[in-house]
């Protein structure tokens, strides 16, 4: 009990130096910002291009953060979901024979993971 303990104490502790230090960059980011950076930039922009894609207005610019959204969740549940379906089984020592999958459907499996 004291050890889960420890390890809750320990995430806490964890998230909020990331958050402390992601709020510390950011605020030096915008501080140091002098309005005149190509690289500082949001929102649509004549020349922001992606795929040959021009992004100028702002419901093509909407349309992309939600394509990346869409794209990061199925990286999450692809990472958390399938990930561990395949290669626990395939990689446990202790198994011998994974069953329920053949063997061309685990390499096809594997290889588009």
């Amino acid at each position: 009990m004291e050890t889960i303990l420890r390890q809750k104490r320990m995430a806490k502790a964890g998230l909020c130096l990331n958050v402390g230090i992601l709020t510390l960059v950011s605020v030096l980011a915008v501080l140091c910002d002098d309005g005149q950076s190509r690289y500082w930039q949001t929102g649509p922009q004549q020349d922001l291009k992606i795929v040959s894609v021009r992004i100028d207005t702002w419901f093509r610019y909407y349309g992309l953060v939600i394509l990346i959204v869409c794209l990061n969740i199925g990286r999450v549940i692809v990472d958390d979901v399938c990930n561990p379906t395949i290669f626990f089984p395939v990689y446990d020592p202790s198994v011998t024979e994974v069953q329920g999958w053949t063997k061309h459907e685990l390499a096809f499996c594997a290889n588009i993971l």
